[in-house]
């Protein structure tokens, strides 16, 4: 009887051996599907808003910009220019590229439409001009 017992153990051992291989893949197999499926899902291009402001200010390199987008909560609220007698701006922000942001014409209350990219390296001589700037800057594109 001894031997029959270890019989039956043994085959229930390799039972839930295999059992276990066959969950194991199973779930090896989900994992590799998923990153089949967000490799593919996750490189997708992906269309940047696209916002709609004008400068209110630019001086020697300086460009602040409102957003004149009528929903957009973006940029700084309440930024008051001290040499402009005071006059406070809202959803105003700071260009933190002007070499490279696409645009010529600093001209205020001119509307433009742009993206914001990530960073972009800035290596361009700029005047050392003091203006009072908003505090919140932005990486911005110009987009015709």
């Amino acid at each position: 009887m001894k031997l029959f017992f270890g019989t039956i153990i043994a085959d229930q051992n390799t039972q839930t051996i295999s059992n276990m291989k066959y969950l194991l893949f199973s779930v090896l197999g989900v994992i590799m599907l998923q990153l089949v499926a967000c490799s593919r899902r996750c490189t997708e291009y992906v269309e940047p808003p696209v916002f709609t402001g004008k400068v209110v200010k630019s001086i020697c390199g300086h460009i602040m910009v409102q957003f004149t987008n009528g929903s957009v909560a973006l940029g700084q609220f309440g930024w008051a220019d001290p040499m402009d007698s005071g006059k406070v701006y809202d959803r105003v922000f700071k260009v933190a590229n002007p070499c490279t942001w696409g645009k010529t014409d600093t001209s205020s209350n001119i509307a433009f439409r742009f993206i914001a990219p990530s960073s972009e390296a800035q290596n361009c001589f700029m005047c050392q001009a003091f203006t009072s700037t908003p505090d919140t800057a932005y990486y911005i594109r110009v987009v015709e």
